[in-house]
């Protein structure tokens, strides 16, 4: 996979305070390195820096184009 890119995207119910470190989930970065380290850093793909969307089911409409432009 030499050469070719990966993204992680994904959208969360909770709040950004709560999928880091100290956070009652904790850490979303530690959760994923395995995935975004081990499997597809290991096969050879450019690792992006993913993208979350934090609380999308309780934002109003412009808080969710805000998140889309960001996007």
């Amino acid at each position: 996979m030499t050469g070719k890119k990966a993204l992680v995207c994904a959208t969360l119910g909770g709040r950004q305070s709560m999928v880091c470190d100290g956070g009652i989930h904790g850490d979303l970065a530690a959760m994923l390195r395995p995935l975004l380290r081990g499997t597809r850093g290991y096969v050879g793909f450019d690792v992006l820096e993913p993208f979350f969307a934090y609380h999308v089911p309780y934002v109003a409409k412009e808080e969710r184009v805000e998140i889309l432009d960001g996007w």
